[in-house]
């Protein structure tokens, strides 16, 4: 009974994968019909210190092409067929533009070659088509995972089937008689709300290798794993915290200019860094800091209330 259910289980994710394909295919010979007429709006970030300049990815693929299927046990073979597979990537950034380039070294094929900023923990890559028109794509980058490295062009074909697919978000489409066709809404909070429902469904790349970053190769059971500050909400005051883990300078990104005071404070309780800050970007040198666990603690002067994160240093 169990293989029964297995082999039926097996059948429906195959049939689901391949009408999905079908139907994301039919939109892409078109696709992006839909635009952004400006990249995201935040400040760029260099993707060299979150990645390092080399990296290895483990991924999921497809060992051959579907053959002539005429029996279950074909349809069986062929999804166990599905391999892991390795990718190495190259990270490049540019001081004098700010443009960062993202090059499949393995396939020869470059992903990226544009802006990168960070909002609520969702990293926005801008690239630039004309002067009018951006295309944008989002990833969720951790410390052994990348989930969303797919070229811009892929997601905005999947985010404007997305919206086909969900009128209810059709608020964000202005219709541009002069490039004739959709320009999209540049809020940032509704770029991002769409895009965490369109990313979470990417697949999840594990990260076996890097290098020069912020990102450690391995974390060992006995070592204690942080995620990327915490799982900030719409309602947290923080817009995000970068590099997580950080070595050499961490930035507190603020939702707008406030009058906080910024403490540091080591595993022990101790107070290493206090100061006081009236706007929303805040850079802080950790040079000379030793490596280990750290608590940033933020007080909002004006909204009286305080917020706590977690922040490895390296």
């Amino acid at each position: 009974m169990n293989m029964r259910n297995n082999i039926r289980y097996k059948i429906l994710i195959l049939f689901t994968i391949l009408f999905l394909f079908s139907c994301k295919d039919f939109y892409f010979e078109s696709c992006p019909n839909y635009f952004f007429s400006e990249p995201f709006p935040k400040r760029t970030i260099d993707l060299t210190r979150i990645l390092g300049h080399n990296i290895t990815l483990e991924r999921k693929s497809i060992s051959e092409p579907m053959p002539y299927i005429d029996s279950v046990n074909k349809i069986l073979t062929y999804i166990d067929s599905f391999i892991i597979d390795t990718i190495n990537l190259s990270i490049k950034y540019n001081k004098t533009s700010k443009f960062n380039t993202i090059i499949n070294t393995t396939e020869k094929d470059t992903l990226f070659n544009g802006l990168a900023s960070i909002y609520r923990n969702y990293y926005f890559l801008s690239e630039k088509k004309n002067d009018s028109i951006f295309w944008i794509g989002a990833m969720i980058i951790n410390q052994e995972t990348i989930q969303g490295l797919i070229k811009t062009k892929e997601q905005m074909c999947d985010l404007e089937f997305f919206l086909i697919q969900n009128p209810e978000y059709k608020s964000m489409l202005t219709k541009d008689t002069l490039e004739k066709n959709y320009k999209l809404d540049s809020n940032k909070k509704n770029i991002r709300k769409v895009y965490s429902k369109i990313v979470e469904n990417y697949p999840v790349n594990r990260i076996i290798a890097s290098g020069n970053g912020n990102l450690r190769n391995k974390i060992n059971d006995n070592e204690i794993q942080i995620i990327e500050s915490k799982n900030i909400t719409e309602e947290s005051n923080v817009e995000s915290i970068f590099p997580n883990p950080a070595s050499d300078y961490v930035v507190i990104d603020l939702c707008r200019i406030e009058k906080t005071n910024v403490e540091i404070i080591n595993n022990l309780g101790k107070i290493i860094f206090s100061d006081s800050f009236e706007n929303s970007c805040i850079e802080i040198s950790l040079t000379n800091t030793q490596p280990g666990l750290y608590y940033i603690k933020i007080k909002f002067e004006d909204l009286n209330k305080s917020e706590t994160y977690k922040l490895l240093i390296n």
